[in-house]
């Protein structure tokens, strides 16, 4: 990286806490204002959040690795955390959510189930459940993040023969965790400081950042797209049909994958936002519309 590169990571990382600090004061009235803004956020922040809050680097691999391995089929992977989302939230769930006037999605256990035995139920094994696979949602990024981070910020660059051997260690063999430790620990801090109040408004950033990256990958693949290139293009690759049955190793039986995949996704979304920070924008937002 020259130095330019290095001033926007800087850059933005100066920018994320400061806002963490910008925000603790107003995220600090209370526990409303803190987890949910106060119910004050606006709409298409909210969206912009949710959004590129499931938009990481561990999970863009994945979905770029498939779509090598099984070309356009892949997309089918995707019903499995609710293609039609957005139609089951019009039609009833938003509304319902966003009405409850809860603090969180645990709580929320006694809007669909009551308060008696089995909704205290729902709601304890809805805790459980959400802190233990938040700790893998964790845990997935935090390796996605530092294999990706140590390609573009060499640490071992930063050492020499001379350099503490445990320094020496730590900035070569440990790499990959001492960059996903630090940016997850950047994260945490702004996070902790400003509450969602931060969260979306770094979130916002992130989208456009994200955005304009994306359309620059866009354009640079098309240019460099040639004839040639479009030769060497699998057969079948660009269809979208289910085959009950692949030769790429661990899709074999692939049709059944997809019923799984739709139908876990279809229950999913019956069920509201699954995921636990989405259900935090919806509880969120200013009003239910």
């Amino acid at each position: 990286m020259n130095l330019i590169d290095v001033s926007f990571i800087v850059g933005y990382f100066v920018v994320v806490i400061g806002l963490g600090f910008y925000y603790s004061k107003r995220a600090s009235k209370d526990l409303n204002a803190y987890f949910l803004g106060g119910n004050r956020i606006h709409w298409l922040g909210l969206a912009m959040s949710g959004s590129v809050s499931n938009f990481d680097i561990t999970g863009t691999m994945w979905i770029v690795s498939i779509l090598v391995l099984l070309g356009m089929k892949s997309m089918w992977h995707h019903w499995m955390w609710g293609f039609l989302m957005g139609a089951f939230f019009l039609a009833y769930m938003g509304r319902w959510v966003r009405r409850s006037n809860v603090l969180t999605a645990a709580e929320w256990m006694k809007t669909r189930f009551g308060d008696g035995f089995d909704g205290r139920l729902a709601r304890t094994a809805y805790a459980l459940m959400a802190v233990l696979t938040q700790a893998a949602f964790i845990g997935y990024a935090f390796q996605g993040i530092g294999k990706f981070a140590s390609v573009y910020i060499p640490l071992e660059n930063l050492v020499d023969a001379n350099s503490p051997l445990w320094l020496q260690s730590l900035f070569t063999t440990y790499q990959p965790h001492v960059l996903a430790t630090t940016i997850i620990g950047i994260t945490t801090l702004y996070v902790v400081l400003g509450g969602l109040f931060s969260v979306v408004v770094t979130d916002i950033i992130q989208t456009v950042i994200l955005t304009v990256g994306s359309l620059f990958i866009a354009w640079a693949s098309w240019a460099a797209l040639d004839a040639e290139a479009l030769t060497r293009i699998p057969e079948g690759w660009a269809s979208l049909s289910v085959p009950w049955q692949t030769d790429v190793k661990g899709f074999e039986f692939f049709g059944l994958m997809v019923l799984v995949w739709v139908t876990k996704g279809l229950l999913m979304n019956a069920g509201g936002p699954a995921q636990m920070y989405d259900f935090q924008r919806f509880l969120s937002a200013r009003n239910p519309q």
